[in-house]
Protein backbone atom coordinates (compact mmCIF):
# COMPACT_ATOMS: atom_id res chain seq x y z
CA UNK A 1 0.00 0.00 0.00
CA UNK A 2 0.94 3.31 -1.14
CA UNK A 3 1.75 5.40 1.67
CA UNK A 4 -0.07 9.56 1.18
CA UNK A 5 3.90 10.99 1.33
CA UNK A 6 4.62 8.78 -1.20
CA UNK A 7 1.39 9.36 -3.46
CA UNK A 8 1.93 13.01 -3.19
CA UNK A 9 6.18 12.74 -3.46
CA UNK A 10 4.86 10.52 -6.99
CA UNK A 11 2.25 13.60 -7.95
CA UNK A 12 4.67 16.23 -7.90
CA UNK A 13 7.72 14.25 -9.41
CA UNK A 14 5.40 13.89 -12.32
CA UNK A 15 4.24 17.71 -12.55
CA UNK A 16 7.76 18.68 -12.35
CA UNK A 17 8.78 16.23 -15.41
CA UNK A 18 5.54 16.94 -17.29
CA UNK A 19 6.62 21.03 -17.39
CA UNK A 20 9.98 19.60 -19.09
CA UNK A 21 12.59 19.66 -16.27
CA UNK A 22 15.09 17.19 -17.03
CA UNK A 23 15.71 16.34 -13.21
CA UNK A 24 13.80 16.13 -10.12
CA UNK A 25 14.43 14.97 -6.71
CA UNK A 26 13.66 15.01 -3.11
CA UNK A 27 16.08 15.37 0.02
CA UNK A 28 15.01 15.55 3.61
CA UNK A 29 15.61 18.98 5.50
CA UNK A 30 17.14 16.52 8.52
CA UNK A 31 19.73 15.14 6.00
CA UNK A 32 20.39 19.12 4.38
CA UNK A 33 21.12 20.32 8.12
CA UNK A 34 23.00 17.41 9.16
CA UNK A 35 26.23 19.05 6.63
CA UNK A 36 27.99 21.75 9.11
CA UNK A 37 27.76 24.96 7.69
CA UNK A 38 30.63 26.40 5.16
CA UNK A 39 31.24 29.66 4.11
CA UNK A 40 30.10 31.10 0.91
CA UNK A 41 33.11 33.35 -0.28
CA UNK A 42 32.29 34.87 -3.52
CA UNK A 43 29.43 37.49 -3.54
CA UNK A 44 27.71 36.74 -0.61
CA UNK A 45 30.40 36.43 2.06
CA UNK A 46 28.20 34.59 4.74
CA UNK A 47 28.19 31.11 6.07
CA UNK A 48 25.51 28.50 4.38
CA UNK A 49 22.12 28.49 6.31
CA UNK A 50 20.42 25.22 8.07
CA UNK A 51 16.60 24.81 6.20
CA UNK A 52 14.64 25.63 9.78
CA UNK A 53 16.97 28.84 9.47
CA UNK A 54 14.92 29.80 6.61
CA UNK A 55 11.33 27.45 7.25
CA UNK A 56 10.60 26.52 11.37
CA UNK A 57 8.92 23.24 9.97
CA UNK A 58 10.77 22.76 6.98
CA UNK A 59 10.59 18.76 6.25
CA UNK A 60 11.83 18.83 2.20
CA UNK A 61 13.56 20.18 -0.06
CA UNK A 62 12.33 19.73 -3.77
CA UNK A 63 15.40 19.75 -6.38
CA UNK A 64 15.22 20.69 -10.01
CA UNK A 65 18.44 20.12 -12.55
CA UNK A 66 17.92 21.74 -16.04
CA UNK A 67 20.15 20.45 -18.62
CA UNK A 68 22.20 23.13 -21.01
CA UNK A 69 23.23 22.01 -23.31
CA UNK A 70 25.12 24.90 -25.43
CA UNK A 71 27.75 27.14 -23.66
CA UNK A 72 25.39 30.05 -25.19
CA UNK A 73 23.47 29.34 -21.74
CA UNK A 74 26.93 30.57 -19.74
CA UNK A 75 26.94 34.41 -21.27
CA UNK A 76 26.85 36.78 -18.65
CA UNK A 77 25.07 40.03 -19.68
CA UNK A 78 25.81 43.18 -17.52
CA UNK A 79 22.84 45.40 -16.40
CA UNK A 80 23.54 49.30 -16.40
CA UNK A 81 23.89 48.97 -12.60
CA UNK A 82 26.80 47.09 -13.12
CA UNK A 83 24.77 43.89 -11.80
CA UNK A 84 25.26 40.71 -13.94
CA UNK A 85 22.34 38.65 -15.38
CA UNK A 86 22.29 35.32 -16.30
CA UNK A 87 20.34 34.41 -19.22
CA UNK A 88 20.87 30.50 -18.78
CA UNK A 89 19.11 30.17 -15.42
CA UNK A 90 16.11 31.94 -16.36
CA UNK A 91 14.51 28.46 -17.24
CA UNK A 92 15.40 26.51 -13.81
CA UNK A 93 14.33 29.69 -12.07
CA UNK A 94 10.86 29.59 -13.65
CA UNK A 95 10.46 26.59 -13.24
CA UNK A 96 11.83 26.98 -8.95
CA UNK A 97 8.86 29.04 -9.04
CA UNK A 98 6.24 26.54 -10.71
CA UNK A 99 6.98 23.94 -7.95
CA UNK A 100 6.81 26.36 -5.14
CA UNK A 101 3.31 27.74 -6.72
CA UNK A 102 2.41 24.06 -7.04
CA UNK A 103 2.99 23.32 -3.26
CA UNK A 104 1.17 26.23 -2.30
CA UNK A 105 -2.41 25.61 -4.61
CA UNK A 106 -1.47 21.72 -2.24
CA UNK A 107 -1.35 24.00 1.20
CA UNK A 108 1.72 23.35 2.07
CA UNK A 109 4.03 26.37 2.79
CA UNK A 110 6.88 26.54 -0.18
CA UNK A 111 10.20 29.01 -0.86
CA UNK A 112 11.40 29.22 -3.98
CA UNK A 113 15.40 29.23 -3.95
CA UNK A 114 15.90 29.10 0.07
CA UNK A 115 18.68 31.76 0.73
CA UNK A 116 22.40 30.07 1.55
CA UNK A 117 21.18 26.40 1.23
CA UNK A 118 24.44 24.45 -0.99
CA UNK A 119 22.12 24.00 -4.80
CA UNK A 120 25.52 21.85 -5.43
CA UNK A 121 24.84 19.72 -1.95
CA UNK A 122 21.29 19.64 -2.91
CA UNK A 123 21.86 18.12 -5.88
CA UNK A 124 24.32 15.19 -5.06
CA UNK A 125 21.28 14.42 -1.82
CA UNK A 126 18.88 14.53 -4.67
CA UNK A 127 20.95 11.52 -6.44
CA UNK A 128 22.01 14.05 -9.81
CA UNK A 129 25.25 13.53 -9.67
CA UNK A 130 28.94 13.82 -7.73
CA UNK A 131 31.47 16.64 -6.85
CA UNK A 132 33.34 16.28 -9.44
CA UNK A 133 37.49 17.46 -8.55
CA UNK A 134 35.98 20.74 -11.13
CA UNK A 135 33.64 21.66 -7.84
CA UNK A 136 30.80 20.82 -10.32
CA UNK A 137 28.40 18.20 -9.63
CA UNK A 138 28.99 15.40 -12.63
CA UNK A 139 25.72 13.47 -13.85
CA UNK A 140 26.46 10.55 -15.36
CA UNK A 141 24.08 11.09 -18.55
CA UNK A 142 25.03 14.83 -18.91
CA UNK A 143 28.43 15.75 -17.34
CA UNK A 144 28.59 19.24 -15.73
CA UNK A 145 25.92 20.58 -17.86
CA UNK A 146 23.25 20.89 -14.92
CA UNK A 147 21.66 24.46 -13.57
CA UNK A 148 19.72 23.95 -9.92
CA UNK A 149 16.87 25.20 -8.22
CA UNK A 150 15.55 24.21 -5.12
CA UNK A 151 12.23 24.54 -3.22
CA UNK A 152 12.12 24.42 0.80
CA UNK A 153 8.53 22.98 1.62
CA UNK A 154 6.77 21.63 4.85
CA UNK A 155 5.57 18.88 2.60
CA UNK A 156 6.00 15.57 3.36
CA UNK A 157 7.87 14.15 0.77
CA UNK A 158 9.89 10.57 0.09
CA UNK A 159 13.60 11.65 -0.12
CA UNK A 160 15.29 10.29 -3.09
CA UNK A 161 18.98 8.37 -2.22
CA UNK A 162 22.37 10.79 -2.58
CA UNK A 163 24.53 9.75 -5.34
CA UNK A 164 27.46 7.70 -4.34
CA UNK A 165 29.28 6.84 -7.07
CA UNK A 166 32.78 8.70 -8.01
CA UNK A 167 32.38 9.64 -11.54
CA UNK A 168 35.67 10.93 -11.73
CA UNK A 169 37.94 8.21 -10.65
CA UNK A 170 41.45 8.91 -12.21
CA UNK A 171 40.75 11.36 -14.53
CA UNK A 172 41.95 14.92 -13.78
CA UNK A 173 41.05 16.42 -17.33
CA UNK A 174 39.68 19.55 -15.68
CA UNK A 175 42.37 19.81 -13.67
CA UNK A 176 45.16 19.71 -15.88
Amino acid sequence: MVSKSEAFTQVLKDYVKEAGVNYVGVVAAESVDAFPSHWIGWEIQKYTQKTTDVMEDAKAVVVIGDYLWDDVFEVAVRKDDGSWMYPGYFPVMWQTWRVAAFLEKNEYKAVAFPPLISLKRLAQLAGFGNFGKNALIINPDVGPWLRFGAVLTNASLVADKPFEEDLCGDCNACVD
